[in-house]
């Protein structure tokens, strides 16, 4: 038998029935990838915007803590001086106004905050409005680029009083979370 009669024999043969319950290997239907897309987009849906509010907390911590360390310098810089930074410059910074990043270094690129120093005030206004003084001082922490969508919290500010603020929407979480 040539190849040719091989061919046709085999196309014409009867082909075997499979056994109930028995089904062919033949990879996924159209049906169950549908169904994995589903789960896997129910999922996404709901872990993204959790994963985006986690980001915005973590960077808020990071400016915070940066925030302490500048209060301390100043705490410092008073204990010596008998009198409070009015720069940043004046606290060992590279400049008046400071970017940030999210791993607290200063300068680098992406910035998620900008600090500045200014007037004591007894809110956090959007951004710093005076100079500081010997006598006192508000320290302002301005959201930049992705963190611009903490509209929870927005601005961070800290005084020479200990008074501790936000001027976000649920600013009284902003300074405990």
């Amino acid at each position: 038998m040539n190849r040719k009669q091989a061919r046709l024999r085999s196309a014409t043969a009867p082909k075997k029935k499979l056994a109930i319950g028995t089904r062919r290997l033949a990879g996924f239907t159209l049906l169950e990838l549908m169904i994995v897309v589903a789960v896997v987009g129910i999922l996404a849906a709901i872990a993204l915007p959790s994963y985006e509010q986690y980001v915005l907390r973590t960077n808020r911590t990071t400016v915070r803590a940066f925030m302490g360390d500048l209060v301390s310098r100043q705490e410092s810089f008073y204990a010596d001086r008998n009198g409070y930074a009015t720069t940043l410059s004046d606290l060992g910074m590279s400049a008046d106004s400071i970017s940030i990043d999210d791993e607290a270094r200063i300068g680098s690129t992406p910035a998620i905050y900008t600090l500045t120093l200014g007037a004591a005030a007894t809110t956090c206004a959007a951004s710093a409005s005076g100079s500081a003084t010997g006598d006192e001082f508000m320290l302002y922490a301005v959201p930049q680029g992705r963190q611009t969508a903490d509209t929870r919290c927005a601005t961070l500010c800290v005084s020479s009083t200990g008074y501790r603020g936000a001027s976000g929407t649920s600013s009284g979480e902003c300074w405990t979370r």
